[in-house]
Formats: structure tokens, sequence, C-alpha cells
């Protein structure tokens, strides 16, 4: 009985090694967009979200969102600059702390906003404003975006997809 589950184990284990061998696995290039939305670089990794209040106007008949987003969060490390992601296809209007509206720069779709300097530990809440046409989900829900329809009484009906894509496509967030 050993020696069966020892040359099936043994087998199993050629098998592994063959499959990874003959793999043509492909790693995607490492781009800027990639490099800023998938790397835990120090201007993501400052600040911990607790809370976000959602605000927002949706336009049904021309398809399009107005509104803000309230971000509470403690600092994790002292810092000047914080990233909000955000679809670069979304209009960024703004962002606002302690009443004054930051400088913010745009890369792809992520937002480095510049902060007066937050201490570790410090409990903090900033607003994002923001409006725009968020892209269409072409095939909902494995495809992003949101989706306009009309109920069987034909009453506006919107959802959204996030899947694959995230929910950056139409609001912002860390």
């Amino acid at each position: 009985m050993k020696i069966h589950i020892a040359f099936i184990a043994a087998l199993f284990f050629a098998g592994c090694t063959t499959l990874s061998r003959n793999s043509q696995t492909v790693i995607p290039k490492l781009t800027e967009r990639n490099r800023l939305l998938g790397v835990l670089l120090p201007e993501r990794s400052c600040y911990d979200v607790q809370h976000y209040d959602i605000n927002m106007d949706i336009d049904v008949e021309k398809k399009y969102i107005k509104g803000y987003v309230d971000f509470t969060a403690i600092a994790v490390n002292n810092f000047t600059m914080l990233q909000v992601d955000l679809a670069k296809s979304m209009q960024l209007n703004g962002v606002w702390y302690q009443d004054n509206q930051l400088s913010t720069s745009r890369k792809e779709d992520a937002i480095l906003v510049e902060f007066p300097k937050v201490s570790v530990g410090q409990e903090f809440t900033f607003r994002v404003k923001y409006e725009g046409s968020p892209q269409n989900a072409k095939n909902p829900p494995w495809d992003g975006g949101f989706i306009w329809e009309k109920d069987e009484m034909g009453r506006d009906y919107v959802s959204v997809a996030c899947e694959g894509d995230g929910c950056g496509l139409w609001w912002p967030l860390k």
C-alpha cells in the first residue's frame, strides 16, 4: 500500500513540474497605471479609511453623475501627500480639508493630494468633489460600469457593476 501511495505522489509531483515547465504564463508589462493602482505606495498606505460617505446626484437622461465623497480616515504614518483613485474619465472638482481646498495632481486614474502635515494616529476627514459620465458596463456583472435600464413598467433602473474594474470607475476611493 505504501508503494502505491508513493508512486501516485511521485506522478502527481512530476505532473506539477511538467505543467509549470510548459506553462505559457505571460506577465503583463508594468505600466505607470499598474504601478499607481496596483503597488502599495507611501501615498496610498499612509492612511486607513474608516468610512466613506457617498453623496451623488444622478441625471438618468444624460447618464451623468455629480457628487462628493467624505473620507473619514486615520493616519497610519505622518504624511503630507496621499493618493485617491478615480477614473480619469471622471472630472475632479476639488479636494477639501478643514474648509481649505487642497492642491492636487493627476496621473492616470490616481489623484495625488497635498495635505498640511497629518500626524500618525490622527483621525481626519476630507471631501472629494467630482462629476462626469461614468463608464457603461459592456457585459455586466463581469464588466465594470453603470447599467442604465428600464424595468418592466418602463421606470428607470440604474445599477452598478464593479467586477474587475473596481468602484473607482464612478466614485473616488482609496
